[in-house]
């Protein structure tokens, strides 16, 4: 079992802040350009959200100079008149005669800097959605290095394994995540694998399944920052930003939008005619992880860089990628089933 969303597709590190950044250059903000770790602090101070992370990201290094009605402008009047103009036009001034002032250019209220604050991020966040699904569109979020020879070496073993993808564990359907990972695998990798949504999309109509399909139902009509929360440290309580802070690496690895209890991850594979204990689960978090784990399977976390020198209790193996080396091969899945079925012989 390989979950997409972390093991197949880095969907932070290689989409979301990709995204973000498309939308900054979209929209002329030509200061802000977010790596790696710049973006991990965001997650964390902004409290999961993309609202928050841009707040805290404008309230840490500032907004556009029209959108502060305290910064000392070297601008001309006219200029700064159009500037009040065009953001007038997104939203209503409360009092447009006292902005618009030629003898006082930083005669906006607090009140319209805020409201215009905050039309400027959601303005930003919705060009991000948008950069998102071009992204797809134009088939830029790629899977991680390795897992195409990875797959094709499973595949060939197919007396021996079968390969089933989760996708949705942090995602949804609208996201279209599953959609750029099977673009990435080509038709005949995908032609040879079996694939699974979300726990909400199981054919199941009682039982574990069922009740895992309510309870993520209910999970996903929350908001993204809310089932983030988890990720981030348990909760949205946003912190004090700092662009030097040392990142836990443990936090992007518990995600509650992941219904794949350990009861789920039994039942998909006893659908499938296996035991749990023949599962090799990758993941991308050490929540779904495990789980696995806890189910009787072996659990294998293929970390991010973003993940690196965290500690993660409850998985059975944690590596940087795939391939020799550092990374998760068949023939290190081949030899830990061999060593599960001599140790199950010998009890």
């Amino acid at each position: 079992m390989i979950e997409c969303d972390g093991a197949l597709v880095d969907v932070h590190g290689d989409g979301h802040r990709v995204a973000f950044n498309r939308a900054f250059a979209a929209k002329g903000v030509r200061s802000a350009n977010w790596d790696h770790r710049e973006y991990a602090s965001l997650l964390r101070s902004g409290g999961g959200s993309a609202y928050g992370m841009l707040e805290r990201y404008f309230h840490f290094y500032g907004y556009p100079s029209e959108l502060n009605a305290t910064a000392k402008r070297a601008i001309d009047n006219d200029e700064y008149l159009k500037a009040i103009k065009r953001l007038g036009d997104m939203v209503p001034l409360a009092d447009a005669a006292g902005v618009v002032d030629a003898g006082a250019p930083t005669g906006m209220s607090r009140e319209d800097e805020a409201r215009m604050r905050d039309v400027f991020l959601r303005d930003l966040i919705d060009e991000k959605e948008k950069q998102f699904q071009l992204m797809i569109d134009e088939h830029a979020l790629k899977l991680r290095s390795g897992v195409e020879r990875f797959v094709d070496d499973c595949i060939r073993e197919n007396d021996k394994l079968q390969v089933l993808i989760i996708s949705e564990t942090a995602s949804t359907s609208e996201d279209r995540v599953l959609e750029a990972a099977l673009h990435g695998l080509g038709p005949l990798r995908s032609a040879a694998i079996s694939i699974t949504g979300a726990p909400e999309s199981f054919n199941a109509t009682k039982g574990i399944a069922s009740q895992a399909r309510s309870e993520a139902a209910r999970m996903m009509k929350k908001t993204k920052g809310d089932l983030l929360a988890p990720e981030i440290g348990g909760n949205l309580q946003r912190q004090n930003f700092n662009s030097d802070v040392i990142i836990d690496a443990g936090m992007f690895s518990t995600s509650r939008r992941s219904m794949l209890t350990a009861e789920v991850i039994s039942e998909i594979a006893i659908q499938r005619g296996f035991s749990s204990e023949n599962v090799i689960f990758i993941g991308g978090s050490q929540a779904t992880c495990s789980e696995a784990t806890s189910a009787g399977g072996f659990s294998v976390m293929v970390r991010n860089q973003l993940q690196r020198g965290g500690e993660f209790p409850g998985v059975d193996s944690v590596v940087d990628g795939y391939g020799a080396g550092e990374g998760i091969t068949l023939r290190r899945i081949l030899a830990v089933l061999d060593t599960r079925r001599k140790q199950r012989e010998a009890q």
